[in-house]
């Protein structure tokens, strides 16, 4: 069970991201997720601060052009990128959805989309 005053700080951060349209790499940054392992990114508290922040970031790009999601979701590092595209996977997002949001690149995003096990959402 999360404290209340987690949910509480949880809640802050996310509507501060919210309202500067800070990038889910910023919120990564934030949170300290950039100096983790992939093994202590999955048992951080931050965590599930950082899926919350790209699942509230994705209901707020249903309400702004589609041209501005790559700023927003683009960038950050081969963990990050997992966690971001495993969480707006789950939430429905098709393959060119996550193109437009996080670019192609050279990462496999058609890989990544039809991936059915992610050790990151569950």
């Amino acid at each position: 069970m999360e404290h209340a005053n987690f949910k509480i700080f949880e809640q802050f951060k996310i509507a501060g991201w919210l309202k500067e349209q800070a990038t889910t790499t910023k919120a990564w940054k934030d949170l300290g997720l950039d100096r983790l392992s992939v093994a202590e990114v999955l048992e951080a508290a931050a965590f599930s601060t950082y899926v919350q922040y790209v699942l509230a970031l994705n209901e707020k790009a249903k309400k702004i052009d589609f041209h501005n999601w790559k700023t927003l979701f683009g960038g950050g590092s081969e963990t990050e990128f997992l966690v971001k595209v495993t969480t707006l996977v789950r939430k429905g997002r098709g393959i060119t959805d996550l193109k437009l949001m996080v670019g192609s690149g050279s990462r496999s995003l058609e890989q990544e989309h039809n991936s059915i096990e992610s050790p990151f959402v569950t």
